[in-house]
């Protein structure tokens, strides 16, 4: 359990389900490395009585910079560079993530 999403049983959300409820079916694909791989589909709409629910990608607010996405590819090549220009070889590295 890694925290990125709940699995509910949709008889118990039916009835009484939160406001802003977001919802994606899970597909289960065969994986190389373990039994299985789960796969949420983002792009799923549900329609009850009548009414289509947004999707998670139609409802998803977009809060990051265009450029932020952009770099997320270059990001580990940069690193590797910086450390490997670093002067002093015999100082050690530490990571640290900010938010």
């Amino acid at each position: 359990h890694q925290g990125f999403a709940t699995i509910h049983k949709w008889d118990k959300l039916r009835m009484n389900h939160p406001r802003a409820l977001k919802l994606s079916p899970l597909a289960m694909i065969p994986h190389k490395s373990r039994k299985y791989r789960a796969i949420l589909d983002l792009s799923f709409n549900l329609l009850i009585n009548g009414y289509k629910l947004p999707s998670v990608n139609e409802a998803t607010k977009h809060c990051t910079p265009e450029e932020s996405i952009n770099q997320i590819g270059t990001v580990l090549p940069r690193i590797i560079e910086a450390l490997a220009e670093t002067a002093d070889d015999s100082t050690p590295v530490q990571f640290a993530k900010i938010d």
